[in-house]
Order: structure tokens, then sequence, then C-alpha cells
């Protein structure tokens, strides 16, 4: 009986241990990933800013309703279904947007609110307006023929430095 309680504790042993180590991997693995979104965010609002577009707010029609009608919470449900947000950051965008509707009620004249840094979701890429370009845009690539990689470049980046 002894041996069987043994065999069983250094099972369980072994199972707790693989269970931490697999835990641990997924934590990296996230982090990582959360790190790679950052940088492509970095870049994306660099490029924004050097084409000079205006990437609007995104409207919520459905939550708007619910806060005209004094209906907070659903208001925050409805955001938390449209936009995959967590809890505090639907709350905060909510409160943000009411405030700003209130603000607007007392005072048509005043200019709305400073919006808050976007959400994990942002309007989709046809509501952005470019900006017209003082320069010719260079020629697309014809889909048959293999894009060009200039001399020097090993990924094939024609930008020699990165953003």
């Amino acid at each position: 009986m002894d041996y069987a309680l043994l065999v069983a504790l250094g099972i369980a042993v072994v199972g707790i241990g693989l269970i931490t180590v697999s835990s641990a991997g997924r934590d990296r693995r996230e982090l990582r990933i959360a790190r790679q979104i950052a940088v492509v965010e970095r870049k994306l609002d660099a490029l924004i800013d050097h084409l000079g577009l205006e990437v609007p707010d995104p409207e919520y029609p459905e939550v708007e309703a619910k806060l005209d009608r004094g209906e907070k919470v659903a208001a925050i449900k409805a955001y938390r279904e449209q936009t995959g947000a967590g809890l505090k950051e639907a709350v905060d965008e909510v409160e943000r947007l009411d405030r700003d509707r209130k603000a607007t009620a007392d005072d048509p004249a005043a200019p709305a609110a400073t919006p808050a840094a976007p959400a994990a979701t942002t309007a989709p890429a046809t509501a952005v307006e470019p900006v017209p370009a003082t320069t010719a845009a260079p020629e697309k690539a014809v889909a048959d023929e293999p894009a060009a990689v200039p001399a020097g470049s090993s990924d094939g980046d024609p930008t020699p430095e990165k953003l």
C-alpha cells in the first residue's frame, strides 16, 4: 500500500510540474505576441502621421441609443459585444461618450471633448480619407511579376530603416 501511495504522489508531482511549465510557456508566448502587436501599432501610427491621415472615431449607434434611453448598463454591454473590450475599458468609454453627449447637449457651441485613445478596435480602413499627395505614388507591381528585391536587402524590405 505504501508503494501505491508513493507512485500516486510521484505522478501528482510530475503532473503539477508539467502544468506549471506549460502555463509559463503560454505566458511567454502571450507576452511576445503583445510586444509584436505594440510594435505594429506604433508603425501604423507613424505611417498614419506621415501620410497626414485622420482616423475618425468609430460610431456605435446602438450604444448611443441606449444612452439616450438612460440604459447605461445595457450600453456598456452593447459596447463590449461590438468591440470585444473588457469591462473596465467599456465602462470608461461609455462614460466618456455619455459625458461628451451631455456636454454637447448643454452647450451646442462648445467643441466636443477630446476623444480618448482608440480602443482595441478601430474604424474600418475604408473610413480613412487620404490627403492628396504632393508627389506621385509609385506604381504597384503586377501580380504575375515577382517583386524586385533591392541590392543589399536580405528580407525584401525596400526601406533601409525600420519604423
